[in-house]
C-alpha cells in the first residue's frame, strides 16, 4: 500500500490548496489571485461556470457537498477557501467547509457579519482559512484564529497554515507571484508559477502531523500521485474599471481531458 493509499481512510489530512492574493496593491488592478485546487481525483467535480441556480455566482462546485473553493460573483462578492492541516483535530462527521465560500457567494449579508457568524460556529467544520469580502473590505477568518481580521492592502500567500504561514511553496511562490504582476500580470507566468513542481528540502518542510514522507509529498506547488494532486488552476484578475477575467484550467488527471475555460465581464456593482 503506497502513501496516499493509506491515507484514503482520512483524506481531510492531504486535501488542500494553494492561493496567491494582490488586494488594493496595483492601482490598474485591484484583485489579482492565482490559486490551485487540489483534491482526489476521484471526488466528482463540475468545471467553474455561471451556476444555474444562482446566476451571478461564477465558481467551480465539488458535487459531492455543493459547495466550492473560489468564486466570484457579478456584483463583486468574492470568497476563497484552503484547509487547515491538522489530522489530530479531524472530525469524520464535520460539515463541509465549502459550504463556507457558497453561502457567501450566493447571500447578501455583509462579510463581516458573516465572518463572524462563522467564527462563532468555526468548531461545525474542520480547520480552515476562509476569506470573504470585496474591492472594498476584505476579511479573513480561521478555525485556529479567535478573531475575524480585516485584510490590509497587500499581497498575501495562503495554503494549510495560516495566511501567509512561512512555508516553503508560500514564501518563494509569492515572492514569484508579486514578480509576475509587477507591472500587468502575465498569465502564462502565473500559470506557470503553479505549476512549479519544485519540493522543499527537508529541512525546510511544517511540522503538521502527517510524517516527514508525506510533508514532502505536498511541499510543491503543484501535486502530482496516483491518487491525488492539483485538479485546476485558476486565476481572477479584476482591473481598475471593475472588468473581471476569470480562467480555469482543469488539469488532465485519472483519464480526464484537460479543460481550460475563460470569463470576461464587468462587475454590475463597484465599491
Amino acid at each position: 500500500m503506497n502513501l496516499l493509499e493509506s491515507c484514503i481512510h482520512r483524506p481531510v489530512v492531504i486535501i488542500m490548496c494553494l492561493i496567491f492574493v494582490s488586494y488594493q496593491k496595483n492601482p490598474d488592478y485591484p484583485l489579482i489571485i492565482a490559486a490551485n485546487r487540489d483534491e482526489y481525483y476521484a471526488r466528482p467535480t463540475a468545471c467553474a461556470g455561471f451556476w444555474q441556480r444562482y446566476p451571478d455566482v461564477l465558481a467551480g462546485m465539488d458535487l459531492q457537498h455543493q459547495g466550492t473553493w473560489l468564486g466570484i460573483t457579478r456584483t463583486g462578492r468574492l470568497s476563497f477557501i484552503t484547509n487547515y492541516r491538522n489530522p489530530a483535530l479531524n472530525n469524520e462527521s464535520a460539515r463541509s467547509r465549502g459550504e463556507l465560500t457558497r453561502d457567501y457567494l450566493t447571500g447578501e449579508e455583509p462579510a463581516a457579519l458573516y465572518m463572524q457568524k462563522v467564527l462563532d460556529m468555526r468548531r461545525q467544520y474542520n480547520g480552515f482559512n476562509l476569506v470573504a469580502g470585496d474591492l472594498a473590505n476584505l476579511y479573513y477568518c480561521a478555525s485556529e484564529l479567535d478573531e475575524v481580521r480585516h485584510i490590509a492592502p497587500g499581497n498575501y500567500g495562503l495554503s494549510n497554515g495560516l495566511l501567509d504561514s512561512p512555508w516553503p511553496k508560500v514564501v518563494i511562490g509569492k515572492q514569484q507571484f508579486i514578480e509576475c504582476i509587477k507591472n500587468k500580470p502575465d498569465s502564462q507566468c502565473l500559470m506557470a508559477i503553479l505549476a512549479d513542481q519544485t519540493k522543499a528540502g527537508l529541512d525546510q518542510l511544517p511540522e503538521t502531523g502527517v510524517g516527514l514522507e508525506l510533508e514532502h509529498t505536498l511541499s510543491s506547488r503543484f501535486i502530482s500521485t496516483p491518487l491525488y494532486g492539483t485538479r485546476s488552476s485558476t486565476l481572477i484578475t479584476v482591473d481598475s474599471n471593475y472588468n473581471v477575467h476569470f480562467i480555469e484550467k482543469n488539469h488532465a488527471v485519472a483519464g480526464q481531458q484537460e479543460i481550460t475555460r475563460e470569463y470576461h465581464f464587468k462587475l454590475e456593482k463597484t465599491p
